[in-house]
């Protein structure tokens, strides 16, 4: 708590926004995590290698240009 407070005092804001933000950069960092997991199941269960995603990636957006 004394590290929170100086962090915030040293940032001329209050120990509660200090605290908040980490909080809030927690939970982003957990979803983003949950994200990849969620990808890395979906590229193996259909069998794609992670160098296969940047050529995959360009062949989805000339598909998507070209269906405008």
């Amino acid at each position: 708590m004394a590290e929170l407070q100086e962090a915030a005092t040293i940032e001329h804001r209050s120990a509660e926004e200090v605290a908040q933000e980490a909080v809030e950069r927690y939970l982003r960092l957990k979803r983003r995590d949950k994200l990849y997991t969620f990808g890395e199941g979906q590229a193996a269960r259909l069998g794609i290698r992670e160098d296969e995603v940047p050529g995959l990636v360009k062949e989805t957006r000339q598909s998507v240009e070209r269906g405008r």
